[in-house]
């Protein structure tokens, strides 16, 4: 009976248009919020999230070069100084020194396939948080049997397609390259150590030959200089296309590798883009609401007299309310199973033409479309509140 009496000045045009107003605006949200879980780990398989690596040293000018030839000038390292100025920085939010070795070092093969391999070579250490090792321990202590060092990919890709091919050498994988034992020679201070050593891994981050931090410690204490001082540091940044952290490091005559800041303004642009859509969504819904609450205040202005007889009748607030919460509910239920079309038809189009570089889906579809869903029942009580509230004004 209520509704007979009220659907006289109801508009079915005016709900129309309301409802693809919501579904176009619902439809950008729930597509922007699957686009994003998909390309997010492309961005962030080796990186963490919302921060950015750069390792930063001193220019090394020719004037320096010429000095350290034909003197005995310094080589360009970072003061205690310098690196407390760099930690004091807004636009940092951690760094820490490359620990280099001060000590000769060989390593020979110890496999009898690959015997009479030797290299000189070097050692550098960081902080464990810094060495992108998936379930690996790196520590070492004298008396553990290898060292574990990790080498850069592109150790192993210059070996591969370059040293091997023209060595006429065979090829080897990452985990061939794990099963190698080496035999690393130190010198110094008039002392000399063996130790024995493996491959644990390779890093995308790094360029280094990397050790522990126990181990570089121990072997310049005991074969090189205790302390020696700091040439490289590595910077995490929140922000890596922060123009001032860059005008910073500029000002101060440092040298970084502008590549290794790529993926980090990727990221941010990803974060921006998704974040304009996203709010360009909302504002859509938000429009709608709104269109929705106006048409419903403006459906219960026209229907004020029948409302008052309702009401002198013996009908309460909520029975009154009903039809227009029914209505409501209905629309968004509409909205929610019409949006199902655009996404999956969009998401699996672009998941198929990015199939080379996207893996399995981090997030499943339930869980954004659940999100939806809430989202949905939240603009729902919203007009029904406001419905139930501007009943009882009148």
């Amino acid at each position: 009976m209520i509704w007979n009496i009220l659907k006289q000045e109801f508009k079915i045009h005016q709900i129309i248009i309301i409802a693809l107003v919501m579904f176009a605006g619902f439809s950008i949200i729930i597509l922007a919020a699957r686009f994003y879980t998909d390309i997010r780990p492309v961005f962030t398989s080796h990186d963490l999230w919302q921060t950015e690596h750069l390792v930063i040293s001193k220019d090394v000018a020719p004037l320096s070069t010429t000095g350290q030839l034909f003197s005995d000038k310094e080589k360009p390292t970072f003061s205690k100084q310098e690196i407390e100025a760099l930690r004091r920085q807004p636009f940092i939010s951690d760094l820490a020194a490359f620990t280099p070795s001060s000590f000769e070092a060989r390593v020979y093969t110890a496999s009898e396939k690959l015997k009479g391999f030797y290299s000189d070579l070097f050692f550098e250490s960081v902080p464990s948080r810094y060495v992108d090792l998936k379930d690996q321990e790196w520590h070492w202590s004298p008396s553990d049997k290898y060292i574990p060092i990790v080498l850069p990919k592109t150790y192993l890709n210059l070996y591969n397609f370059g040293f091997a091919t023209a060595q006429n050498l065979p090829q080897i994988s990452e985990e061939a390259a794990s099963l190698i034992p080496f035999r690393v020679v130190v010198k110094g201070n008039g002392k000399q150590g063996e130790f024995l050593a493996r491959i644990v891994g390779f890093s995308d981050r790094l360029n280094t030959i990397l050790v522990p931090q126990e181990f570089l410690t121990y072997a310049n204490s005991k074969y090189g200089v205790p302390d020696p001082p700091v040439s490289r540091l590595i910077l995490l940044t929140p922000d890596p296309s922060d123009t001032e952290l860059l005008e910073f490091i500029k000002s101060k005559g440092y040298d970084y590798n502008s590549e290794q800041l790529k993926s980090g303004k990727a990221r941010l642009l990803l974060n921006t883009a998704t974040l304009v859509v996203v709010v360009t969504g909302l504002f859509i819904s938000l429009l709608a609401l709104w269109m929705f609450v106006l048409s419903s205040q403006l459906l219960l202005q026209k229907n004020k007299t029948n409302i008052h007889h309702l009401i002198a009748l013996g009908y309460s607030h909520r029975q009154i309310v009903k039809p227009f919460s029914q209505l409501n509910i209905i629309t968004c239920i509409l909205v929610f199973l019409l949006s199902l079309i655009p996404y999956f038809l969009v998401s699996n189009a672009y998941r198929e033409a990015l199939k080379s570089i996207l893996g399995e889906k981090s997030v499943p579809d339930f869980q954004i479309l659940s999100c939806g869903m809430l989202l949905l029942a939240v603009f729902t009580i919203i007009n029904i509140i406001n419905t139930y509230k501007a009943v009882k004004r009148l």
